[in-house]
């Protein structure tokens, strides 16, 4: 299961840096390389969990990416 944590967290990860510099936004190469892909906090390590395998090697591009969080400094 780690193995896969880190393999879906890196690919959206990449994503995520490659929309931020395609919307003219820096990203600094210092910043990501302190990012880790091993985070699963998002991850319920015991609970059951079923995959339409059909459904996942027909996918031909990841799911939409979340808009940022606005933080309030307040």
């Amino acid at each position: 299961m780690t193995n896969a944590v880190v393999t879906w967290n890196t690919v959206y990860m990449a994503a995520v840096i490659e929309q931020l510099r395609a919307e003219g936004r820096t990203v600094d190469d210092e910043d990501i390389a302190r990012l880790s892909p091993a985070r699963y906090e998002h991850i319920n390590p015991y609970g059951k969990y079923r995959f339409e395998a059909q459904e996942g090697l027909s996918r031909t591009r990841l799911r939409p990416l979340r808009p940022p969080a606005e933080h309030s400094s307040g």
